[in-house]
């Protein structure tokens, strides 16, 4: 008599994080070190980098942090790859396009994932 034992192995994957998306808008508060790519996939989207880019004055960053429920204590210009972005209450915006989809970041990336940015 011979006996088969089969074993099976599932790997259950554990999400702490899910992208914020705005009620009004198609911005999107991605998930901590995640990039604009990766949040926009998330929620069915996709990045459009010229938004990002858009984003590049003051009123314009706390305008979208308004629309995803965040506060910014202050504004910071930067031509950072991943603005705009937000980090510990201050809100990040460009002042040079050069924000791409791709890039992660210690900030918590701000994303425009469809065409109502």
């Amino acid at each position: 008599t011979t006996t088969t034992t089969t074993t099976t192995t599932t790997t259950t994957r554990t999400t702490l994080c899910s992208p914020t998306e705005s009620p009004t808008t198609d911005w999107v508060l991605a998930c901590p070190n995640d990039s604009c790519d990766t949040a926009c996939t998330a929620v069915s989207g996709t990045c459009m980098a010229d938004s990002l880019n858009a984003v590049d004055t003051p009123a314009e960053v706390e305008f979208v942090a308004t629309s995803l429920s965040l506060t910014c204590s202050s504004n910071q210009a930067g031509s950072s790859i991943d603005n705009p972005g937000f980090f510990a209450g201050e809100c990040y915006f460009n002042n040079a396009a050069s924000s791409n989809c791709g890039t992660g970041s210690f900030k918590t990336r701000i994303c425009c994932c469809g065409a109502n940015c």
